[in-house]
């Protein structure tokens, strides 16, 4: 009954959780290994994914909604909006896979996605409330959050060259190397008697600073 409202609310929601996201990483990435190799990469990547793909994936319905202005031209707005949609998903796996992964730590990659979709928020709601139809306050907020996201994610971006904040205050810690690689940010940092690998600011695997053997328990249930 009301498309700008609905897409004004998916795309403030993705963009939120998306947000939030990107700021909770590192406690839940820290959490999930309790569900064991498996289980603990499923649950991560749900928590991250799930709820803003199902939020983006619910806009093409309502785009078709609104491209069709009587019914017998439905057929040919659901492809135009199919085939934006499928160009869009080829475009954004290229630049992300082959650009932005590279050279943008994963946060400001995170954030700068959470800025668009509440910039996207903002427009639909602002079109909406022309019409009578959703919140002036939606638009705002979603434009205020978009700008805040906008901001962190140029924050981020900038300081991708900084020591990262695991080793920020630690006495002990030795920087050996720091590189951008097709995962994000790489870190090999010692930290006492350990040295650790830190893929975008976490922990990915540690071993002995003194004979290199892995301490790390996703190693061990590998062997």
């Amino acid at each position: 009954r009301d498309p700008w409202s609905a897409l004004a609310w998916s795309f403030a929601a993705a963009g939120a959780w998306v947000l939030a996201a990107s700021a909770a990483r590192q406690p839940l990435l820290l959490w999930t290994p309790r569900a064991g190799v498996r289980g603990g990469s499923l649950l991560a990547a749900a928590a991250f994914l799930a709820p803003p793909l199902l939020l983006l994936g619910s806009a093409s319905p309502v785009c078709v909604r609104l491209a069709a202005e009587k019914l017998d031209g439905l057929g040919r707005s659901a492809g135009r909006v199919g085939f934006a949609s499928n160009a869009g998903s080829v475009a954004g796996a290229l630049a992300a896979g082959l650009w932005l992964v590279p050279r943008l730590p994963w946060a400001a990659g995170a954030r700068g996605a959470a800025a668009v979709c509440l910039t996207l928020a903002w427009a639909c709601a602002r079109r909406g409330a022309a019409r009578g139809g959703v919140s002036t306050a939606l638009g705002a907020l979603s434009l205020a959050a978009a700008l805040a996201s906008g901001a962190w994610a140029w924050r981020d971006a900038s300081s991708a060259g900084e020591t990262g904040s695991p080793l920020r205050g630690r006495l002990d810690a030795v920087l050996l190397h720091k590189a951008q690689s097709l995962y994000g940010e790489v870190k090999v940092a010692d930290l006492g008697p350990r040295r650790v690998l830190f893929i975008d600011g976490v922990t990915n695997t540690v071993a002995d600073a003194g004979t290199l053997e892995s301490l790390s328990d996703y190693v061990a249930s590998f062997e």
